[in-house]
């Protein structure tokens, strides 16, 4: 009766563990964003007007980072909720979840730390 517990995950920790890699692969896609707005056509005239395509650039760099900076921390914070949980349950059958959600989370924020400063040094 004891082995059936240890093996059993409980919900709480299987949500969190879902929840992280759900928050951790939106702000992933942060940085994808902010790669996409790099190679974007920007005006490259000497109008002091602000053109279409600057607006565009901005705005998918704004929502780029709002997703890398916001979304990897609570991502990974969602993640380690999850593994402690998880190992204070001893319930090992799904620990690749939380583990995977922090791993992405940690990449998604150095990811958009990088992206955003080669794209601001670009500009």
């Amino acid at each position: 009766m004891a082995e059936n517990n240890v093996n059993k995950v409980p919900g709480v920790s299987k949500a969190f563990g879902w929840i992280s890699l759900i928050l951790s692969g939106l702000a992933f896609l942060g940085v994808f964003m902010i790669l996409t707005v790099t190679v974007m056509p920007s005006y490259e005239g000497t109008s002091v007007l602000i053109h279409s395509e600057d607006v565009a650039k901005m705005g998918v760099f704004f929502l780029g980072t709002v997703l890398g900076y916001m979304l990897s921390p609570v991502g990974g914070i969602a993640g380690i909720v999850s593994l402690i949980t998880m190992l204070t349950k001893r319930s090992r059958k799904m620990l690749w979840l939380p583990i995977t959600g922090i791993a992405i989370a940690g990449s998604a924020f150095i990811g958009t730390v990088l992206a955003s400063v080669y794209m601001i040094e670009s500009l």
